[in-house]
């Protein structure tokens, strides 16, 4: 199976025949999505809604309302109150709100005021007013018919808002201020009428109430909104949504409801079948059968850049025609264009996956060209110049000639350290890196050196001592056997520890050279993505015997189900099983070992708990020590070199490891970089 996928997965008929259902799929979604905004945009939210009296189409209508009825009621008032221009803010105190009605009006003010500034100093409180009175009196002619103007603008609008309100068939209001003006549309003003009505908001003294047939309604909301506009002392405010208006709105509801679910699924599998066809395009893009390379066609050559600016430019022309909506032939406009883009937006994809792929998705572009370009000019300006052009001296070359004449004595007396800082570019700080460079490899150089030095030294004077026990133990039985003979009936025990002495020293030695290697950091480490919770479980399976002649009980937490780490599977499991191999041995029989795992935004830790059956009188550090071990009567098979190969294991990988004790409590504790 899998070798007949192999051959038709890059197939040329396969690959066209995903293309062209994923152009149909982008074509029929986005048609679909202009029908439904259409025909169903008013309530497209019916389709998470249970009944029209818990739409938020409802609410929103009865929102509209209100914000209409109180407009009349505090804004405009009656038609006498805007012929006398009560509407217009005349009596402000700033100019700005004293002509808000006529932006030309608050220029020509601009004007008088700044030209009046020249000659007369308006330093008062009152001089604004002043200054506007003035004004007034100055060009009264020209306030008068700005006024007007807005007086006239004002009953246009109000006009218009009364019959906008009238023509809402089963709408019904009643307002009344204590102002003496009043507004009614109802058959009669009377509180009961209103809260009769299927849908009522009611203001007035008594407080505020909205009619129980309003499903999940906020009321608080209006509250606060009524609240803001009205004055629940001296304002009343009644409106109603009668019959005639509830049955056409649920009717219309429902027919959008019903346009709009099967469509939904229909979208949602448009949507589903696009995102399938995208993904074996991309993962398909420039691949051939029996060809590993990456294959580039004919519309690949034009740069990257200049495609995806092409497509939004085609995206935009779409959404153009789909906001045209007094265009009669828009659906038959419509349709051929998102075919069109649908392709261009495919083709663009597929020629993006092909570029990543082939590693040329920045480089194939207009702007990367045209920087490269101008670079390259530059360069070989720079290098046309003759040596001797690129020295001249100058006092900032001068001051880096010094500086690197310096260095250079500062370096060959041994502060290989030492960095040559230069002020300009060019031929100076080439050389001054240069130099820089070569004293690094010196200092890498001198560090290794001392480092193999000091591990050497550290070799000779730290295995003595546990080579020395398993070695002489060797040496003694040796002699027996040489004194009873091979038939003595002691032979065979000998023979036993002798076996367990050269294996311990075998295994001793194995451990010492791992150290060695960890901490001088001279080991293959291969970092990947590695599945911390899973390894442990594994691990903890694999030992699952030791586990249960330990008589230990071991808790693993974790918050999360999976946790990723950046590290070498190999070598952070051997550190794993250096610490468990301690817990196996320093533990106190029948107790509890927790090992938790937490992560943050930047690494992840796994922390080992354990009581120790010894008693820890040392500090954390000492415990770090080669051939240091916690049993310090040294009865136990550890070989005080686990810890030191973990922390150097640890170190390989970019992460941290460390112990801590507090009283029997032995705490280890691994810090791995997280996997981004």
């Amino acid at each position: 199976m899998d070798t007949k996928w192999k051959n038709i997965r890059y197939n040329k008929f396969l690959k066209s025949m995903v293309f062209a259902m994923a152009v149909i799929f982008l074509t029929g979604g986005l048609s679909l999505t202009i029908y439904l905004m259409d025909n169903a945009d008013e309530y497209i939210e019916a389709a998470f809604e249970k009944s029209y009296m818990e739409s938020s189409s409802l609410k929103y209508k009865l929102d509209t309302v209100t914000e209409n009825v109180i407009a009349l009621l505090k804004n405009y008032k009656s038609e006498d109150f805007i012929k006398s221009g009560g509407s217009l803010n005349s009596d402000a105190k700033n100019y700005y709100d004293r002509y808000s009605y006529s932006h030309d009006l608050r220029r020509l003010f601009e004007t008088f005021k700044s030209r009046e500034s020249e000659s007369i100093d308006y330093d008062d409180e009152y001089s604004e007013i002043r200054l506007m009175e003035k004004f007034e009196s100055e060009h009264s002619k020209e306030v008068e018919y700005y006024k007007t103007k807005a007086i006239d603008d004002e009953l246009k609008d109000y006009n218009n808002l009364i019959n906008k309100l009238q023509r809402i068939d089963g709408l019904y209001y009643y307002t009344s201020s204590s102002e003496s003006y009043s507004h009614i549309k109802s058959p009669e003003s009377s509180k009961d009428f209103f809260e009769s009505q299927p849908v009522s908001l009611i203001f007035d003294s008594n407080g505020i109430s909205v009619s129980s047939s309003i499903k999940n309604a906020n009321v608080e909301s209006w509250e606060n909104y009524l609240l803001s506009e009205l004055n629940s002392a001296s304002d009343t405010l009644y409106i109603a949504l009668g019959d005639e208006f509830i049955g056409p709105e649920s009717e219309k509801w429902s027919k959008s409801k019903k346009i709009l679910i099967p469509n939904l699924y229909m979208l949602l599998s448009l949507a589903l079948g696009f995102m399938a066809c995208l993904s074996y395009i991309v993962y398909a893009a420039g691949r051939v059968e029996l060809d590993d390379k990456i294959q580039m066609i004919a519309t690949d050559r034009l740069y990257v850049d200049v495609s995806i600016a092409f497509s939004l430019f085609a995206a935009t022309g779409l959404s153009f025609i789909a906001g045209d909506t007094f265009n009669t032939f828009r659906y038959f406009s419509f349709v051929p264009c998102a075919l069109a883009v649908s392709i261009i937006a495919v083709s663009l994809v597929s020629s993006v996956a092909r570029h990543f792929k082939n590693k040329t998705l920045l480089s194939h572009t207009v702007f990367h060209k045209l920087f490269h370009s101008i670079s390259l000019f530059f360069r070989r300006l720079l290098n046309s110049l003759p040596l001797s052009v690129k020295m001249m001296p100058t006092p900032a070359r001068a001051s880096d000639l010094n500086e690197i004449l310096s260095g250079i004595d500062r370096i060959k007396s041994g502060e290989l350290d030492y960095k040559i800082c230069t002020l300009t570019h060019g031929v100076y700080r080439d050389m001054a890196e240069g130099i820089n460079s070569i004293a690094d490899g010196l200092s890498a150089a001198v560090s290794n050196e001392l480092k193999s030095e000091r591990m050497k030294t550290e070799l000779i004077s730290n295995v003595s001592h546990d080579i020395r026990t398993p070695l002489t133990s060797i040496i003694t039985y040796v002699d027996l056997l040489k004194n009873e003979g091979l038939d003595s009936k002691e032979a065979p025990k000998y023979l036993q520890v002798l076996d367990q002495k050269s294996t311990r020293l075998k295994n001793l030695t194995d451990d010492l050279f791992e150290a060695s290697k960890a901490s001088s950091g001279n080991m293959p480490v291969n970092l990947e993505k590695v599945e911390i919770i899973s390894l442990l479980k594994q691990g903890m399976g694999e030992l699952d015997d030791k586990i249960s002649a330990s008589g230990l009980q071991f808790k693993l937490g974790h918050t999360q189900d999976k946790v990723y780490a950046k590290a070498d599977g190999k070598l952070i499991w051997r550190v794993i099983e250096n610490l468990m191999s301690n817990i196996f041995k320093y533990a106190l029989r029948n107790s509890r070992v927790y090992i938790d795992i937490a992560e943050n935004e930047h690494s992840v830790q796994i922390v080992m708990k354990n009581i120790s059956s010894y008693e820890l009188n040392t500090d954390a550090s000492e415990l770090m020590e080669r051939f240091k071990r916690a049993d310090e009567s040294r009865s136990s098979e550890g070989s005080g070199l686990g810890l030191s190969i973990s922390q150097g294991l640890m170190s390989v990988q970019g992460g941290d490891f460390k112990v801590e004790i507090d009283g029997d409590l032995f705490k280890s504790i691994m810090t791995i970089p997280k996997y981004k």
